[in-house]
């Protein structure tokens, strides 16, 4: 039996502190626009969800995880952090 065809275009999990949303989103929108399938909370996270849970799920089935680092998110302790904790035991 043939496999089903599964995309080709490269998932990338977006990582970004909320101070640094603006360059987090053009970064999203550019690997939209060249063939990528970025995720990101704001554009992917649908209200009622468990987001703690669907953001584990974000980065398990990424194929990239791009930190957005900056002075903000590296000075600060939260999300980020977990986030990227996350994906170094993944990557």
């Amino acid at each position: 039996m043939p496999k089903l065809q599964t995309s080709t275009k490269p998932k990338v999990f977006i990582s970004y502190a909320k101070e640094d949303i603006q360059k987090a989103t053009e970064i999203y929108n550019f690997l939209f626009e060249n063939g990528c399938i970025p995720w990101m909370d704001i554009h992917d996270l649908i209200p009622g969800q468990d987001w703690n849970l669907e953001i584990e799920k974000a980065i398990e089935t990424a194929d990239y995880f791009l930190a957005c680092l900056s002075s903000s998110s590296v000075s600060k302790r939260g999300y980020v952090q977990k986030e990227l904790k996350k994906a170094l035991q993944i990557f």
